[in-house]
């Protein structure tokens, strides 16, 4: 069990916990790709990334499962949920009264604590999508969520646009004390905050775990301009006692912008890019959309939780935060433990095929001061710190060149430091693996001999493509990154 301030525990793995629950060893692989019968072939990625057709194929699929989403509601309608949506058989509808004793009238399909009634449909989106990753039906149709049989409890906690966030504090609180006292044992919240704290919400999310509820909670998906939070955003840093925080990766395991902080807490992640779910008809053509964040990557979860809590109900959430922490793996990123800091490739299109490899700070620079570079997104993850196999790069500003930037090695640096005055050290840029280390993903460097001493580099795609360049020559292999 290996904790890591990136990725937590790493990347959740319904195969072992499912199995774990019931005390068994690992579920044995299907082949992958497995494509339930309710699914667009290849848009279903995420559910065989979190190894949830092998615990199908043991017969746990969520079944006898309440999952609430507490959200901006959930499409009652929706051919991909409509079976799945929880039912409060107590309550007769639409007769006036509070039939169960339990506060609300009519709710029979959950309740909507943002606006005060009982209409928990979904005029925004952001629910309807997290409960089809949960729990949408293997109907032949859309998409197959991760607990397919598990029942989804819609609770609107949330305001139908986004300008209305200030006063969800007392809505959530509200709603995870509806869904404990009437039947869920999974809160999926796909929301939080950085700037506030509630006690009253800490209060719920304790009662919710003392009565043998697992709280699934979004780790955040960093400040406006890319930056990782050091730590999870509230409510998901109380995972250091109560629940779960869930941080998101892309199909090939890159980190989505949060971190699970030097603090250890129940952290691991799971698919959060580019996910593709249900959305309410009215509002999205065709009733499915992708969409990006933590916000993506915690009903994964959810729908993992469901289908440990199916094949064993008596597990508590303190049974499910030791299992998902011990089941886990961290054996893809592990030796990329200290590759945490996110560097943004540009291409200056004045210059053409010239790569430049830029941290947060100056890529907010370049966005708003270089309108001749294009930026191509996130590249790939380095260190700040020093770790095991990194080496440091110095950063040095070509003063005959503005704005250009070369990376070196401590052999380089002190060649430039001796050798070429119109070059000016800045700092110690970042740490990254040596050339030749073979622990990470090669980047190489190129000089462009029509501007002497300008250095940029490339990765291996991108390297291709200058190689077929005369006015580009190949240097050398710079360092090793982050995969």
């Amino acid at each position: 069990m290996v904790y890591s301030s990136s990725n937590g525990y790493g990347f959740v793995n319904a195969a072992a916990a499912v199995a774990a629950a019931i005390g068994q060893a690992p579920f044995p692989n299907v082949e992958d790709p497995y494509y339930p019968d309710g699914s667009v072939y290849g848009e279903d990625w995420g559910i065989n990334m979190v190894n949830a057709p092998e615990a199908w194929l043991q017969g746990y699929t969520g079944q006898g499962v309440t999952v609430a989403v507490l959200d901006t509601g959930v499409d009652l309608n929706h051919p991909d949920l409509a079976s799945n949506i929880w039912t409060n058989i107590d309550e007769i509808a639409d007769n006036g009264f509070d039939d169960d004793g339990n506060g609300y009238v009519d709710d029979v399909y959950g309740w909507n604590f943002f606006y005060g009634s009982n209409n928990t449909w979904d005029a925004n989106g952001h629910g309807t999508h997290v409960a089809g990753t949960i729990a949408a039906v293997d109907n032949e149709y859309g998409t197959t969520g991760v607990a397919p049989n598990a029942k989804i409890m819609p609770i609107q906690v949330l305001p139908d646009t986004n300008g209305e966030q200030e006063r969800y504090s007392d809505t959530l609180t509200q709603g995870i004390y509806y869904a404990v006292n009437n039947g869920a044992r999974v809160l999926n919240l796909s929301l939080g905050s950085r700037n506030r704290f509630s006690a009253n919400e800490q209060a719920a999310i304790e009662y919710a775990s003392q009565q043998g509820c697992i709280v699934v909670m979004a780790a955040g998906n960093g400040d406006e301009y890319g930056n990782p939070y050091p730590t999870p955003i509230f409510p998901a840093y109380l995972a250091s006692n109560w629940g779960v925080a869930v941080g998101a990766v892309d199909s090939s395991y890159y980190q989505y912008y949060d971190r699970a902080g030097d603090n250890p807490l129940v952290y691991v992640t799971a698919p959060g890019v580019g996910i593709y779910s249900t959305a309410p008809d009215e509002y999205v053509f065709g009733g499915y959309q992708y969409l990006d964040g933590t916000s993506m990557a915690t009903p994964h979860v959810a729908g993992v939780v469901a289908l440990m809590l199916s094949a064993n109900p008596n597990l508590t959430d303190a049974d499910v935060r030791n299992i998902l922490a011990t089941t886990s793996s961290n054996s893809l990123l592990s030796s990329l433990s200290s590759l945490d800091t996110p560097i943004y490739g540009f291409e200056n299109t004045s210059q053409s095929g010239t790569h430049v490899y830029v941290g947060s700070e100056e890529r907010q620079s370049i966005l708003q001061n270089c309108p001749n570079f294009d930026e191509d997104g996130f590249a790939f993850p380095v260190g700040v710190a020093p770790g095991d196999d990194l080496v440091p790069l110095y950063r040095s500003q070509n003063a005959s060149v503005p704005q250009t930037y070369p990376y070196v090695g401590e052999a380089e640096r002190q060649n430039i430091l001796q050798n070429n005055p119109n070059f000016v050290e800045e700092d110690l840029a970042f740490y990254a693996y040596g050339a030749g280390s073979n622990l990470g993903a090669p980047i190489d460097r190129f000089q462009n001999p029509l501007v002497p001493g300008t250095y940029f580099y490339a990765n291996e795609a991108e390297r291709q493509s200058l190689l077929a360049n005369p006015s580009h020559v190949e240097a050398d292999l710079a360092f090793e990154v982050g995969i």
